[in-house]
């Protein structure tokens, strides 16, 4: 009557997509500067810290993936996205000289027709997105927020 939990979660994966923000870089000087890479793509145990953020959508069964740069980066994300070996719909959009995340979803705004998860690309979390997904379909609320505490550095 109802159906197993399986096929419940296998209909609603699908509903959501997600935007991937690789916009500001600036607090990763001198890394990050034009002759080097973006932030995105700076290693962590040998992988970009893009890839972390791919891995985390597709394992929560969010296979539409939109990442957003500057045209200052777009080519180095796209060839990046051209070797990831994911399983997701991943495309790179560039916005001129959008450099903040709220100006970015302005523009994307008529773009966004359905549930979209929006997470900056250095989000890497022991949180699995399928938990943060299943607490919006129980519950449905208008946006849900994921917080966490920032580590300490060695020095502060």
């Amino acid at each position: 009557m109802f159906g197993s939990a399986a096929q419940l979660y296998d209909d609603h994966a699908p509903e959501f997509k997600a935007i991937v923000l690789t916009m500001s870089d600036s607090d990763m000087y001198p890394l990050t500067e034009p002759e080097n890479m973006p932030k995105a793509l700076l290693p962590i145990a040998n992988k970009p810290m893009l890839w972390y953020v791919l891995q985390w959508l597709e394992q929560g069964g969010i296979l539409d993936i939109k990442i957003v740069t500057t045209r200052e980066w777009e080519v180095e994300i796209s060839n990046y996205v051209d070797v990831y070996k994911g399983i997701a719909n991943i495309t790179v959009k560039e916005l001129d000289d959008v450099t903040e995340s709220a100006d970015a979803l302005r523009l994307l705004a008529p773009q966004i027709k359905s549930d979209v998860v929006v997470v900056p690309c250095d989000l890497i979390v022991d949180v699995p997105a399928a938990h943060f997904l299943d607490m919006f379909r129980l519950r449905r609320p208008a946006i849900s927020t994921l917080f966490y505490e920032m580590m300490k550095s060695e020095g502060g």
